[in-house]
């Protein structure tokens, strides 16, 4: 019986060890990275049996474990003092550069993509063979954006859209230039207001979280440039969709550009009054727009100057952290022109907040839970 009780705390002494020591768990003793999320959702690195002791004192019944079944010190340690404070476990294996594994999406109802394309697409494969027993993908990469089979996830631009999203199980989140500039254009050819044939222009600026990790850090750099222009060789990866989702003859011009700011973005159209199938003036574009997009949850029509500030700038960061998107359309009867612009935040309507809503609205949820 010694021989045991002595062997037992050997072990658990070795699960600490490996822990603390090999698994740099004194790291995380320092910073637990514990922030609160939602009202029921809290966000940690790996808890220690302390840690899942207070937790439970917060009314914690789930913890996700997103490094999945690891079977070494602190993992047995995390399972032991969650059925200690009967406090359900659910492992689940994230990976955030490879595609996920086949197991992986049989335990899900929903599964999220972040990866490039060629990931994307072999995601999709491994996923497509568990059949009928595959869950809903919600891709936020380029390579199911014009593939007919799945589901465009930009609901506003109208109701053939909005269905398809409550009957795929193939989702593709929509480009954030994309969003804006589709928003722009699918009221004038919907109502017959332009010709798929018109000629295009797209300017539009963004945040530079939008490049990724590679892009953040340049802008960290102290001689970053403040500002520039890119996509010089015009064939921008957001293009196809563009042109297939408003069935475009002629590929725009399309000049994207960055900012020295993390979030937000502006794409704008302009439009001669000549390029018009029918005669126009600012109002009648105005009542259009405010016309086609008078249900939508997410997007709102200004008025005239409405989204000016007080110095007379259109700045492009005012929805940072929000699902939002204004249009605002301004206008010069005198020389028969306008630019239509939208903004938003490149990571919410753009990206994040976008997949959430086509997942709200393929379960049958309110579209604008958790938004």
């Amino acid at each position: 019986m010694k021989a045991r009780v002595k062997q037992f705390k050997f072990n658990r002494f070795l699960a600490w060890f490996d822990m603390i020591i090999k698994d740099h768990g004194f790291l995380r003793l320092c910073y637990n990275n514990f922030h609160k999320v939602d009202e029921k959702l809290y966000r940690s690195n790996m808890p220690t049996p302390s840690r899942i002791r207070d937790y439970s004192k917060l009314g914690i019944k789930t913890i996700i474990n997103l490094r999945g079944v690891r079977k070494d010190g602190g993992w047995l340690l995390e399972n032991e003092a969650c059925d200690q404070y009967n406090i359900q476990l659910i492992d689940f294996r994230a990976r955030s550069r490879a595609a996920p594994e086949k197991e992986m999406f049989k335990a899900s109802d929903v599964s999220f993509l972040c990866l490039p394309d060629d990931g994307a697409v072999e995601a999709v494969q491994i996923a497509n063979q568990l059949g009928n027993k595959s869950p809903i993908i919600i891709d936020a990469s380029t390579a199911h954006r014009t593939n007919p089979d799945w589901a465009y996830g930009l609901p506003e631009l109208g109701l053939e859209f909005r269905k398809k999203l409550l009957y795929s199980k193939r989702i593709a989140a929509p480009g954030c230039y994309s969003t804006g500039a589709n928003v722009i254009l699918k009221p004038l050819l919907v109502n017959n207001f332009i010709s798929h044939k018109n000629p295009i222009v797209i300017n539009a600026v963004s945040g530079y979280s939008g490049g990724g990790k590679a892009l953040i850090n340049y802008f960290k750099e102290k001689d970053h440039e403040p500002f520039f222009n890119y996509g010089l060789k015009l064939n921008h990866k957001h293009l196809p969709e563009i042109i297939h989702h408003n069935n475009l003859e002629l590929t725009p011009i399309f000049s994207p550009s960055v900012g020295n700011f993390i979030q937000g973005m502006i794409v704008s159209i302009p439009i001669h009054f000549q390029w018009f199938k029918k005669k126009v003036n600012t109002q009648l574009i105005q009542s259009l727009m405010e016309d086609f997009y008078s249900d939508a949850h997410f997007i709102k029509v200004l008025k005239k100057d409405e989204g000016i500030s007080p110095h007379g700038y259109f700045r492009p960061d005012n929805l940072v952290g929000t699902n939002n998107l204004e249009i605002s359309i301004f206008g010069n009867d005198d020389n028969n022109q306008l630019i239509i612009s939208s903004r938003l935040d490149n990571l919410g309507k753009g990206a994040s907040g976008a997949a959430i809503q086509c997942m709200n609205i393929a379960l049958g949820f309110d579209e604008a839970l958790g938004l």
